[in-house]
C-alpha cells in the first residue's frame, strides 16, 4: 500500500471520529431529556424559599434553573434553609404530577426574659409550663403567639403578650417589676363582667373584686357582651386601700327591624306611634314590647318583642285582609257565588274582605257581580235585582244611539214600522218590533 493511500484512510478516519463526537455531543441532551423527567420543587412557607437549599440524597438526577431532571424511578431530596428543620421528600418517576410541594417548619425562637427589680417574683409561660424565679430566664418557644405571667407576694403582676419569631432568632423581654403598696376593691354588675387592671386581666367572685396595685395611676376596664365598656382611672395610695362605688355598666340598644307585606303599615310600640314599614328603631335590651302593626283593610297584627342582650332582631309581618260578614239577597232568588265558589241560595250571609267578588246566577238571566271595595263597607247589606238574560241588551244599550247617521231612541213596548235596511239595527233599541 502507498504511503499516499495509508494517509488518505488515517485522515478519514481522522474525520469519522470527530463526527461521531460531535453527534454524541449533540445527541446526548437529547437522549437525557426523553430519558428523564423534569420535576420543579416549590418550597414553603416563602421566608425559607429564597435561601433553601436541595440535594440528592438517593437516585441520579441534574438540576437545572427551577427544575430537576430525574432518571431514577424513585429519587429521594433533602431541602434545607436557615431557621428552618429539614425536610425529606421523595419523588417517583411513575407519579403523574411533577410538582413536589414541602412546607418546612421553622425553628424555635430563643426568648430571654429579663427582669428588672429587687422584690420576689415567679416567671410563667403558661402554654409551655415553664416556672422560673431567675432573673434572666432564657427558653425555646415555638413561633407565634405567646403570653409570659410575671407575679409575686409584693408585686403589681404583669402579663407580656409577644409575638415569638421562631427560626432561631433570639428575642428578649425586658420586665420592670412594679412593688404593691395599696390595694383597690370594687363590685361590679352585671356578676360576669370583665375586669381589667393595666390591660391585665384580675380575678373576682360574684362581681366583687379586690386586687394589689402600684403606687400611682391605673386604668381599669370593666366589660360585658352585651353592655357598654365603662373605664375607670383610679389612684393607688401608698399602703392604703381604695374602694369604688357599685359599677353598673348600661346595656347596649338592640336594632330591631320590623318589615311588613304589604308594606306602608302603621306601627305602635306599647301603644306608642314609632312610623310605617319597613321601619328600623333601637330598644333596650332585658325587657318586652308590646308592638301592633295595621294598615287600611287589614286585620291588625298584635306581638311581643323579646328583647335579648346583644341580639338584634329582623321580623317580617304578613298582614292578612279585613274580613266581615255581608248579607245578600238577591231578586229572584238565585245561586249565590263567592270567588268562583257556590255558597247557597240567597238570601245568604257571607265572610269577605276587599277584592273578593261575589255573583248571583239564575237560570234565564243575566249573571250579575259585586267587587268588595278596598274600604270596609258601611252598609253590609248587597242587593241584586236579576234581569232576565233576553232583556240584558235591551237594558244596557243607551237611551240615545247614533247609527250610519239615524239617530236612534230606545223605547220599550212601542212598534213602529221601519225600512228593511234599519231593521236589524233597531233591534236592540225596540223590541217586538213588528212591520
Amino acid at each position: 500500500m502507498s504511503d499516499g493511500l495509508l494517509s488518505e484512510i488515517k485522515a478519514q478516519r481522522r474525520k469519522n471520529t470527530r463526527l461521531l463526537f460531535v453527534t454524541l455531543l449533540i445527541s446526548l441532551p437529547l437522549f437525557l431529556i426523553l430519558v428523564g423527567k423534569p420535576v420543579e420543587i416549590q418550597v414553603y412557607p416563602v421566608e425559607a424559599r429564597a435561601e433553601a437549599n436541595i440535594e440528592f440524597i438517593t437516585g441520579f438526577g441534574i438540576p437545572l434553573q427551577t427544575q430537576y431532571l430525574v432518571f431514577s424511578d424513585a429519587t429521594e431530596f433533602m431541602i434545607s434553609s436557615p431557621g428552618f428543620t429539614a425536610e425529606k421528600a421523595l419523588y417517583e418517576k411513575s407519579a403523574e404530577t411533577s410538582v413536589i410541594e414541602v412546607s418546612l417548619k421553622p425553628l424555635p425562637g430563643l426568648v430571654i426574659v429579663e427582669v428588672d427589680g429587687s422584690a420576689n417574683f415567679e416567671i410563667h409561660v403558661p402554654s409551655l409550663g415553664l416556672r422560673s424565679k431567675t432573673r434572666s430566664f432564657q427558653f425555646e418557644a415555638p413561633a407565634g403567639a405567646l403570653a409570659i405571667e410575671i407575679d409575686g407576694p409584693n408585686i403589681q403582676k404583669l402579663v407580656k403578650n409577644i409575638e415569638v419569631l421562631g427560626r432561631g432568632l433570639e428575642q428578649i423581654v425586658a420586665v420592670e417589676l412594679k412593688e404593691v403598696r395599696g390595694s383597690i376593691a370594687l363590685t361590679v354588675v352585671p356578676s360576669h363582667a370583665t375586669v381589667s387592671l393595666d390591660s391585665v386581666q384580675v380575678n373576682g367572685e360574684d362581681g366583687r373584686y379586690q386586687f394589689k396595685a402600684a403606687v400611682g395611676g391605673h386604668t381599669i376596664n370593666i366589660a360585658a357582651d352585651g353592655y357598654v365598656s365603662n373605664v375607670l382611672e383610679v389612684y393607688a395610695d401608698e399602703s392604703s386601700e381604695v374602694r369604688l362605688d357599685t359599677i353598673t355598666l348600661k346595656p347596649k340598644s338592640v336594632q330591631v327591624t320590623l318589615a311588613s307585606r304589604p308594606a306602608k303599615a302603621t306601627v305602635l310600640i306599647d301603644g306608642k306611634y314609632l312610623g310605617e314599614t319597613p321601619l328600623s328603631l333601637s330598644l333596650m335590651p332585658l325587657r318586652d314590647y308590646r308592638y301592633q302593626v295595621r294598615k287600611s283593610g287589614f286585620e291588625p297584627v298584635l306581638g311581643n318583642l323579646e328583647v335579648e342582650l346583644g341580639k338584634d332582631i329582623a321580623r317580617e309581618i304578613v298582614l292578612a285582609k279585613e274580613r266581615y260578614t255581608v248579607n245578600v239577597e238577591v231578586f229572584p232568588a238565585s245561586k249565590v257565588i263567592l270567588n268562583g265558589v257556590e255558597k247557597g241560595v240567597s238570601s245568604i250571609d257571607l265572610m269577605v274582605s276587599a277584592g273578593d267578588i261575589i255573583s248571583a246566577e239564575k237560570a234565564g238571566y243575566a249573571t250579575e257581580e259585586f267587587l268588595i271595595p278596598a274600604v270596609k263597607l258601611e252598609d253590609r247589606n248587597i242587593r241584586f235585582r236579576l234581569i232576565e238574560a233576553d232583556r240584558k241588551l235591551f237594558v244596557e244599550s243607551p237611551d240615545i244611539e247614533e247609527v250610519e247617521g239615524v239617530t236612534l231612541l230606545k223605547l220599550e213596548g212601542r212598534t213602529f214600522g221601519v225600512p228593511d235596511n234599519l231593521r236589524l239595527l233597531m233591534q236592540s233599541y225596540v223590541p217586538d218590533l213588528y212591520v
